[in-house]
């Protein structure tokens, strides 16, 4: 798996991040709270918070939260 280049952001491809994960129930990564939606984590480069912004925008979504540093 691989995030795609998005030339327009100025961004390469890249396999060392490119990571989803998906918490049913809950809008924390570690599932400490019920949530009646699902949550996807989109794991980028750090500093590379364009990378997520596009991504969700790939589905019609967005980003809801800060970025956050480790798991």
């Amino acid at each position: 798996m691989m995030w795609p280049p998005v030339p327009e952001l100025g961004l390469d491809h890249d396999y060392k991040y490119a990571e989803l994960q998906v918490v049913s129930n809950s809008h924390t990564i570690q599932c400490r709270e019920w949530a009646a939606e699902h949550t996807v984590f989109i794991h980028t480069r750090p500093g590379q918070d364009e990378r997520a912004a596009w991504l969700a925008a790939q589905v019609g979504a967005g980003v809801v939260g800060p970025s956050e540093e480790g798991w």
